[in-house]
């Protein structure tokens, strides 16, 4: 009985979602591991969890995965490290061992951290390569198992369960860090619609901003126990969202000080607007003028890395000293820096 093997390693990694399962080996409930697209975007390819629970309880610090069903719960405690180890090796020779199974596509999928002592894992990658070795499996390269999932008909999405069954709670992340989360890729995704491509680099916005989006994934980190990681995730992303504060507070119109004179009822009014990021942004200023000024807008403006000196047209019909509050934003309003109030008097 031939079982094709996906190995976890560095060039072989996965991170499906895992499949459903009835029940261990010991009820001998088959899981459907065949690929599945959950949406027009998203497909799968899913993995046994009572394998994967069996990976995740050999080494020095054996843990339960929060994926697990409770019905599965691996008593860590009740066995000894060698029948932990006995466990994992069995649970990866279960299907192909079983005469009556048809063949089928297993992922290997231990977790993110695994501490196996040097015997350990000497045996288990000993077992695997024998099974590859004895056609009990065929290994499969990562690239082939993601084209597979990507190449499943989008007339087969499966639809979404409404009743949330099959969710499991332990380890899931707080509402509180879901919604940090999407609040600060909101103003993320904001701020990058406004940025242009550096034509001295070839660096996009898309590109210069994506550091962060990668972090807010990887505070998301299941690797960390359940107990801590709400805590730890929202610890870096208290950092992911100081760091989004900085990139706004970078563009700014330079506070001149002091008082400005206008000449004449059309002297224009000069400002000077920095780009602290490493990327053009397209801005709009928003002028406040008290009554009897005419501020013309200037309209959108491409604001390269460092300074650019503006002068904004303006008719006076007065004579007064009066305070313009100048604000600078991106084209869909968001704001950038901090308002800025100038001193004008006019002849």
């Amino acid at each position: 009985q031939q079982q094709q093997y996906q190995a976890a390693h560095p060039d072989a990694t996965a991170t499906d979602q895992p499949g459903s399962s009835d029940g261990g080996p010991e009820s001998g409930a088959a899981v459907d591991t065949a690929p599945r697209r959950l949406s027009p975007q998203v497909a799968v390819a899913p993995f046994d969890p009572a394998v994967g629970a069996a990976l995740a309880g050999a080494g020095n610090n054996p843990t339960v995965p929060t994926y697990l069903d409770p019905s599965l719960t691996v008593r860590l405690a009740h066995d000894s490290g060698t029948a932990r180890r006995q466990d994992a090796l069995g649970s990866m020779f279960w299907h192909a061992l079983d005469r009556d199974a048809a063949p089928r596509t297993q992922i290997l999928v231990p977790p993110a951290v695994w501490n196996l002592q040097t015997d350990d894992a000497q045996v288990i990658m000993t077992a695997l390569a024998t099974s590859i070795r004895s056609g009990l499996a065929v290994a499969r390269p990562l690239p082939a198992v993601i084209a597979e999932a990507q190449a499943i008909d989008q007339a087969r999405t499966e639809p979404a369960d409404p009743s949330g069954a099959g969710v499991v709670e332990r380890g899931r992340f707080a509402d509180a860090v879901a919604a940090d989360v999407g609040g600060q890729a909101g103003r993320l995704g904001r701020l990058t619609s406004a940025l242009s491509t550096d034509e001295r680099t070839g660096l996009t916005g898309i590109q210069y901003t994506a550091p962060l989006r990668e972090d807010m994934l990887r505070a998301l980190s299941q690797s960390q126990p359940p107990d801590t990681r709400n805590g730890l995730a929202q610890q870096r992303l208290a950092v992911v969202g100081n760091t989004i504060n900085d990139l706004f507070g970078a563009v700014t119109i330079v506070n001149p000080g002091g008082s400005y004179t206008l000449a004449t009822e059309h002297s224009p009014l000069p400002l000077a607007l920095h780009n602290g990021l490493a990327v053009p942004i397209k801005v709009r200023l928003q002028v406040d003028a008290p009554p009897g000024m005419t501020v013309t807008d200037v309209g959108q403006i491409e604001l390269p890395p460092g300074y650019l000196p503006l002068r904004v047209p303006i008719e006076v019909n007065f004579t007064q000293r009066v305070a313009i509050d100048v604000t600078l934003r991106t084209p869909d309003g968001t704001r950038l820096g901090d308002p800025v109030r100038m001193s004008v008097h006019s002849n």
